[in-house]
């Protein structure tokens, strides 16, 4: 309640436009908080959920650290060097603002938090192994919501390199614009560099002259 209550109070001068900013040292003690609250909760149940819990409640940072390091290897890049391949920094890249980037990444973390005090909490079983149907649906309800937010993330950041997805972005915004379609060479040769680098160009999918 502590470590809620002092996050709490930092997000309503942390969301944009911030006023404050967390900085390395707060959210290392942040982390190390999380971290240690979430295995002394976690010591408390089974091994299952023990193992299940610290991995679904703090998803998003892992995955983040995880995606951004293989990136780094995958093209022969020191682990410990900066780049644009973080969760925020894609999001950036294809256009969203600072404002409904925090909104995204808010969302997708609450439906893992939901998923992991579900796992703790929603008695799905009793002491000898029998499953209770109706909190057994609920908990599918709360793993099926946490699904569907991850597909969608990976989608939007296109985590996945969709090309054919990306090459109708680029053909439609030269429609948009008047200009003739690309040459399939030419926009082979933007993805390569977009899926390469991790920076994607926003891509106006609206006529400009429209307000």
């Amino acid at each position: 309640m502590i470590t809620a209550g002092a996050t709490l109070g930092y997000l309503r001068h942390g969301f944009a436009p911030a006023s404050i900013f967390l900085g390395d040292s707060g959210s290392n003690l942040l982390g190390y908080l999380l971290g240690t609250i979430v295995i002394q909760g976690a010591l408390k149940t089974n091994a299952v959920i023990a193992l299940a819990f610290p991995l679904v409640v703090l998803a998003v940072p892992i995955l983040d650290s995880s995606f951004v390091i293989a990136k780094r290897i995958k093209y022969g890049k020191p682990i410990y060097t900066a780049d644009r391949w973080h969760f925020h920094h894609r999001f950036a890249n294809i256009g969203f603002s600072p404002r409904r980037t925090t909104l995204y990444l808010y969302g997708w973390t609450m439906t893992l938090a939901a998923l992991a005090l579900a796992l703790r909490f929603v008695p799905y079983s009793d002491n000898h192994g029998h499953f209770h149907t109706k909190w057994v649906l609920v908990l599918a309800a709360f793993g099926l919501l946490a699904l569907a937010a991850s597909v969608y993330l990976v989608l939007v950041l296109e985590i996945l390199k969709l090309k054919r997805f990306r090459q109708f972005q680029l053909r439609r915004e030269n429609q948009l614009q008047g200009a003739p379609p690309p040459e399939e060479a030419e926009v082979d040769r933007k993805l390569a560099r977009e899926l390469e680098t991790g920076e994607f160009e926003p891509v106006r999918l609206r006529d400009p002259e429209r307000r």
